[in-house]
């Protein structure tokens, strides 16, 4: 009660600042997926979508509003994507065009992003995600910061108050004027998450309560903007953050006691010159994550740390009707751990080089090659080609490309004692996909009406897999190869304007992930699909906004998930049904409160994304948050 004291106060001490209109963050604005997104097969989700109380972070925001699967083990507790039947190390998060991803296990924990600190976020799905970077076999994550130029002095703040201990605060302060911006945003987070399950390992099946699952997050991230003369921009930005999470024992392992603190420093500078028909653009990075875990049954006590300084530039121009993008990238990553023998170095360098042009009025060409050096070690050459047609008459938007990726093996899997194997080969893919969009105005133009459909093919030769030893511990391999294919189905209808604003979308995803070869005689793997990656998956979203009061609705279904690679175990389907509704009331002056309320799993549904990991049965949150703008 203290910090909804504290929140209260805040509220009216800025009302004495001066009086203004309000701005549109408390206003609901629908999600936009717009044309062009969907014509390079990318999905964008606006700040409106973002600040909705309903997900908890990165990772549960894109479980339902895009094509991904999320691999969580519980509120709070480690959540890795998988994108088109890919590993975890197989999707690029980037953060304004600089990787995230972990120089050490290659991939990202998405419960360590908060939404509150991104202002959009975009996914792009296979072969698109070569434009920022090489890695991305199955696509890349995009989380961006921007500024709102013009003279203003804001002020939001939230406090967020849910089941199973949770509470969640949240503080934006924003000024400056046409030239300069300062944004400042501070989150806290903590839950007990000590939720019953139905424990299935006991006669009976007694409900219990999940011990030993709190986590406390604080972060703060501050954001600079400046505009220079002759049509030039600085950009700066600084996001601390630190997690301490205690992780639930599984079903099976009663009192242990497991502890993971995560604290990082993420910095970035960028500068942006704007020519009458170029642009040039100068992105540098500093990197430093920190990790500390302990296991009381196991006797581990762990430390390990990563410092990452990464680089990219720019060139964007037009030469002759060709519109060309040349990058280059360099990266030095630096990582020690308690199971590193020593400090290990890695330095890499990328270069890309594409061009697009119209060869007739409505087919577009793009080819594109990317190189890829890891010094001291390989080289790889990795050629993209992409076809446009653009069928007007039917609002038909058709599209196909192919082209090469390839994902280097992280510092884990070559160096980790005693697992690491310095003998593995990097991870290529070939992959290929067909896309069409439909987009037309129904109803008399008062509704958009947009469709797409995709069916693609991958191909990762070398594909890296963790399989047990007779040692004791898991070891790295190559797979000879692993194969995914699939389609993707997405429909959105769309109204921005009018007393009623509303938007419906439902996405589904089919993913066959295989391995087809043989490792070895006894192999039942062979044609299998691949643990943890489910074959079905499919989201409905209603949001509907009528003045001041708004309702969404949210509902996800995921296919069965099998846990053994000769698929003779498996985890069911479970469908989550999860809806809120909120209202904003004008308070004095210009300041606004709103009140939002929702229940998540409707449905009390009891499931495992996870073997042996319950995950929370049905549960409530409400929010408040107030806003001023001067």
């Amino acid at each position: 009660m203290r910090i909804l004291g504290t929140i209260l106060l805040l509220a009216v001490a800025s009302n004495l600042l001066s009086q203004n209109t309000i701005s549109d963050t408390v206003e609901i604005e629908p999600v936009i997926v717009n044309g062009n997104s969907l014509t390079t097969n990318q999905e964008v989700l606006d700040s409106s979508i973002l600040s909705n109380p309903q997900h908890l972070n990165l990772g549960d925001l894109l479980s339902k509003k895009s094509h991904l699967f999320i691999k969580s083990y519980g509120i709070g507790s480690l959540a890795t994507v998988s994108l088109r039947g890919s590993g975890a190390a197989h999707t690029q998060v980037n953060w304004n065009g600089i990787s995230l991803n972990s120089s050490m296990n290659g991939s990202s924990d998405l419960a360590l992003f908060p939404l509150f600190f991104m202002d959009e976020v975009s996914v792009k799905y296979g072969l698109n995600s070569l434009a920022d970077g090489t890695g991305g076999i199955g696509g890349a994550v995009n989380i961006s910061t921007l500024p709102e130029f013009g003279k203003q002095l804001s002020l939001y703040t939230s406090y967020l108050l849910g089941s199973f201990g949770q509470e969640q605060l949240n503080l934006k302060i924003k000024g400056g004027d046409d030239k300069f911006q300062s944004i400042t945003k501070i989150i806290y987070n903590q839950a007990d998450n000590n939720f019953e399950y139905r424990d299935l390992t006991t006669e009976g099946f007694p409900n219990k309560r999940v011990n030993n699952a709190r986590f406390i997050q604080k972060g703060v991230m501050q954001n600079l903007f400046l505009k220079l003369p002759s049509n030039q921009l600085l950009e700066a930005s600084l996001w601390l953050f630190n997690s301490e999470r205690k992780l639930p024992p599984l079903i099976t392992l009663r009192n242990n006691t497991e502890l993971q603190e995560d604290l990082a420093i993420k910095s970035l500078i960028k500068y942006s010159k704007y020519f009458n028909s170029s642009t040039l653009k100068v992105t540098s990075a500093y990197l430093s994550d920190e990790l500390n875990y302990q296991n009381e049954r196991a006797g581990i006590v762990s430390t390990s740390a990563t410092n990452s300084f990464r680089t990219r530039l720019d060139y964007e121009f037009n030469f002759r009707k060709i519109d060309v993008h040349a990058q280059a990238k360099y990266d030095h990553d630096n990582a020690s751990a308690d199971g590193l023998t020593t400090a290990v170095n890695q330095n890499r360098t990328e270069f890309y080089l594409s061009a697009q042009r119209f060869i007739i009025k409505r087919i577009k060409t793009s080819l594109s090659i990317r190189s890829l050096n890891i010094m001291q070690a390989e080289s790889y050459l990795l050629p993209q080609l992409r076809i446009d047609y653009q069928l007007k008459s039917l609002n038909l938007h058709v599209y196909a490309l192919a082209g090469k990726n390839v994902k280097y093996p992280s510092l884990n899997d070559l160096y980790y004692v005693p697992s690491g194997n310095v003998n593995l080969q990097a991870e290529e893919s070939e992959s290929a996909e067909i896309g069409v969009v439909y987009q037309r105005g129904v109803v008399n133009n008062k509704l958009l009406f947009t469709s797409s459909a995709t069916l693609f093919y991958n191909n990762i030769a070398n594909f890296i897999q963790w399989e047990p030893t007779a040692f004791g511990f898991w070891k790295p391999t190559n797979l000879k190869s692993a194969e995914t294919m699939g389609s993707e189905l997405f429909i959105e209808v769309n109204q921005v304007k009018g007393k009623i604003k509303k938007q419906f979308n439902a996405t589904y995803s089919y993913t066959a992930s295989k391995n087809y070869e043989k490792q070895h005689e006894f192999d039942e793997s062979r044609g299998k699909q691949l643990i943890y990656i489910p074959e079905h998956k499919g989201n409905v979203s209603l949001d509907l906004e009528v003045e001041n009061f708004c309702f969404f609705m949210n509902y996800q279904y995921i296919g069965i998930r099998f846990i053994s690679s000769d698929n003779e175990e498996l985890l069911p389907s479970y469908s989550l049904l999860d809806a809120s509704v909120c209202k904003s009331l004008k308070w004095k002056g210009n300041s606004f409160i709103a009140l939002s309320a929702g229940v998540k799993n409707i449905l009390d549904i009891k499931y495992q994304a996870i073997e042996w990991r319950p995950m929370p049965n049905r549960n409530y949150f409400i929010k408040i948050s107030y806003q001023f703008k001067k």
